[in-house]
C-alpha cells in the first residue's frame, strides 16, 4: 500500500475541526498523513505539507477554482467535502453544484445527501462524474458511540446527578451577522459577496437579512427573563461561531448578582460537547443544531423571531414546538421534558435525517477516510512541486510561525493583540479570519482527543 501526505483545510475550527480530525483519524489508521491546516494556508500548504491530497471546504469562488486547477497541473488531487452540505434550498444547491467559473477542478466530492449527489452530478463538477460519493456529515459522529465518548464527560453521562440541581438549558443563538448592522456598506457587501449572494437569489437583499437577525438578537433577552426568574435552570448561551459576544455580555452584567450565576455563554466547547451535557435545547429558528439535537436525541423548542423566511422555514417550523411569546416558553420546556420523545415530531424528524444526512451511523467520517484511501490507492499521485521563490517563502513563513502555534497568515498585529486580549468590539473581517484559523496545538489536541477514546468502527 502506497502512503500519503493529505492537507484537510479547516475554514472555522469551533464547527470543522473535530470532524476533519475524525476523519484524520481514520486515514492515519490506513497508514497516511494527514495535516489540518487553516483554509487561509492553502497556499502556502504546497511546499510546506507536499500533499498527495487537497481536501477543500468549497470551491465557489474564483481563488479557490483556480487553487483547484493549480493543484492538478502539479499532479495533486483535489476533494471537497463542505462544512455545510445539508444544501436544502434548491437555489443554494444549484450554486454549490455547479461550476462557477470557467475553469475549476475536482476529483472528488463528498457529499451529504444524495439530493445534492444528483445535482452535482448533473453539472458534471466532478471529473469523472463518480466521484461524487455521499458519506454523511463526518462532524455528527459524535453524537454516535464510540466518538461520543470524546466530548461526554463522566458528570453528563446519564443518570450522573446534576450539581446544582437544576435543568441544564441550551440555547443556540444564530445571528452571525447582526454585528454587521452598524457596519459599513462596504464591510457588509463584502461579507455576502464571500456567501455568494451575486448568485443566490435570497441573499441578494442582504440588508434584510441583516436587519432580521440584529432584531432576533435584541429579543433573545425577552425569553431569558422567565427563566431567570424562575431559578430552576442553569443557561448556557452557545452563540453561532460568527456572532459577537458584546451584547450577551453586556446583558449579563447589568443582571442581578444571583441570576448572574444561573447564566453563561460558552463560545469555546464545541457544540456537540454542549449538546451532549444539555438537557433540553432552545434553538433560534432554522438553524442546523436542531438537527444535531435530533441526532442526539435530546428535546428541542424552537424560537421565533423576525421571521425572515431565509430563517423560519416551514422544514424546522413542523419538526419542533415553536415558541413566539416568552411567556410560553417555561411551560413548553416542562411539557418537551416530561415528553422528551417528542412523540409527535419523531417521525418527521428520522424523514429529515433520512433524506439530508444520508446516515447517522456513526460511520461519516469512516466512509470519507474510506473513498479517500481508494482514490488514491487508485491514482497514486506523484506530484511535482513549484519551486518559486513565492512558494518557498510561505513555506518557511509557515513553518516559523507554527513554532508559536500561530496560523500561517497571522500578522504582528494578529499576535499582539491575542497576547494582551486587544481585539475589541467590531474585529476587522481580517482579525475575524485569524482568529477563527486553527493552530498546530489545536489540531493536535483534536486528534488526540479522538485516539483516547478510539476502537475500530465496523466498515460500511
Amino acid at each position: 500500500m502506497t502512503k500519503h501526505t493529505i492537507v484537510i483545510l479547516i475554514d472555522h475550527k469551533g464547527r470543522d475541526l473535530m470532524g476533519a480530525a475524525l476523519i484524520a483519524h481514520h486515514l492515519e489508521k490506513l497508514g497516511h498523513r494527514v495535516n489540518l491546516d487553516p483554509v487561509e494556508s492553502y497556499k502556502a500548504v504546497i511546499n510546506a505539507r507536499k500533499p498527495s491530497m487537497v481536501l477543500l471546504n468549497q470551491l465557489g469562488h474564483k481563488n479557490f477554482t483556480d487553487y483547484s486547477v493549480q493543484l492538478n497541473k502539479w499532479g495533486i488531487l483535489v476533494g471537497v467535502l463542505l462544512n455545510e452540505g445539508l444544501c436544502l434550498k434548491e437555489e443554494v444547491r444549484e450554486y454549490l453544484s455547479k461550476p462557477q467559473f470557467d475553469e475549476h477542478h475536482c476529483d472528488l466530492f463528498l457529499t451529504w445527501n444524495h439530493t445534492h449527489k444528483d445535482a452535482l452530478i448533473k453539472h458534471k463538477f466532478v471529473t469523472p462524474t463518480e466521484n461524487t460519493i455521499t458519506v454523511g456529515s463526518p462532524r455528527f459522529d459524535f453524537y454516535r458511540e464510540p466518538w461520543k465518548k470524546v466530548f461526554q464527560k463522566k458528570s453528563d453521562a446519564p443518570g450522573s446527578p446534576v450539581a446544582s440541581g437544576k435543568t441544564k438549558v441550551l440555547l443556540n443563538t444564530t445571528f452571525a451577522t447582526a454585528h454587521f448592522f452598524d457596519r459599513s456598506e462596504k464591510d457588509q457587501k463584502v461579507l455576502f459577496g464571500l456567501l455568494g449572494s451575486g448568485k443566490v437569489e435570497h441573499l441578494a437583499d442582504h440588508k434584510a437579512i441583516i436587519k432580521a437577525h440584529y432584531d432576533g438578537l435584541i429579543k433573545v433577552p425577552q425569553y431569558l427573563a422567565p427563566l431567570l426568574e424562575s431559578g430552576d435552570y442553569d443557561i448556557t448561551i452557545r452563540p453561532h461561531p460568527r456572532e459577537e459576544l458584546t451584547f450577551y455580555e453586556k446583558f449579563i452584567d447589568q443582571l442581578p448578582s444571583e441570576q448572574q450565576s444561573m447564566i453563561r455563554i460558552d463560545k469555546e466547547t464545541p457544540i456537540q460537547n454542549a449538546i451532549i451535557a444539555s438537557d433540553i435545547i432552545i434553538n433560534c429558528e432554522d438553524c442546523t443544531t436542531s438537527v444535531e439535537s435530533w441526532i442526539s436525541g435530546k428535546p428541542t423548542v424552537t424560537l421565533a423571531f423576525a421571521k425572515h423566511p431565509l430563517f423560519f422555514t416551514k422544514l424546522y417550523i413542523e419538526r419542533a414546538p415553536v415558541i413566539e411569546d416568552p411567556g410560553d416558553l417555561i411551560p413548553a420546556l416542562q411539557n418537551a421534558l416530561q415528553n422528551p420523545n417528542q412523540q409527535d415530531f419523531r417521525q418527521l424528524r428520522n424523514e429529515y435525517l433520512h433524506e439530508w444526512l444520508y446516515k447517522v451511523d456513526g460511520q461519516s467520517s469512516l466512509r470519507a477516510a474510506n473513498t479517500i484511501h481508494e482514490l488514491l490507492q487508485d491514482r497514486n499521485p506523484k506530484p511535482s512541486f513549484p519551486k518559486d521563490f513565492s512558494s518557498f517563502r510561505r513555506a518557511i513563513k509557515m513553518r516559523i510561525l507554527q513554532t508559536i502555534d500561530e496560523p500561517s497568515h497571522a500578522k504582528l498585529s494578529h499576535i499582539l493583540k491575542r497576547r494582551f486580549n486587544r481585539f475589541g468590539e467590531n474585529i476587522t473581517l481580517k482579525d475575524r479570519e485569524y482568529q477563527k484559523a486553527v493552530t498546530s496545538k489545536e489540531a493536535k489536541k483534536a486528534v488526540a482527543l479522538i485516539n483516547k477514546v478510539a476502537v475500530k468502527p465496523d466498515t460500511d
